[in-house]
């Protein structure tokens, strides 16, 4: 499996495949929880009301923001994928979440086989990495609380 993203309570998701034709999605959404799913007619959303309501104005802008926010996501991904070793795309990826969080300091989303679904690496070979980089000072992590050190500091 490969893990495009984490997506929490009130988000959306497929909404690019909302906008065009295709009769079957080419992916698969899995929900870890008890969660409840609105669908809504991306046609409707995007066409103006008669009304013009400002609501509606709000709303397009909303989905504008949001398909947006998930290509930057995307493309983020795509630099972490996009490193050769393992090491490269773990320093990536955490450093993305140092950043994101503002700190060196931060908790990740994901479990150990998360992570290594989402980085499409070996979970049991990443794990021997974050051991190597914990031994080498890089970093320090306890489950999913990492501390980035040294050089790789924001």
């Amino acid at each position: 499996r490969t893990i495009l993203t984490e997506i929490g309570p009130g988000n959306l998701f497929a909404e690019a495949f909302a906008c065009v034709p295709v009769k079957r999605l080419p992916v698969t959404v899995v929900s870890v929880e008890k969660s409840e799913v609105m669908w809504l007619d991306y046609r409707r959303v995007t066409s103006v009301c008669s009304s013009a309501c400002r609501f509606h104005t709000k709303l397009i802008e909303n989905m504008l923001t949001v398909l947006a926010s998930k290509n930057i996501l995307m493309n983020q991904k795509i630099e972490h994928l996009s490193k050769r070793s393992t090491r490269e795309k773990l320093l990536s990826y955490l450093s993305d979440q140092a950043a994101e969080k503002g700190s060196n300091e931060f908790d990740l989303p994901f479990n150990r086989q998360e992570l290594a679904d989402y980085l499409c690496v070996d979970r049991s070979a990443m794990s021997g990495e974050l051991s190597r980089m914990q031994k080498e000072g890089i970093l320090r992590f306890r489950f999913n609380h990492f501390v980035l050190r040294g050089e790789n500091r924001l």
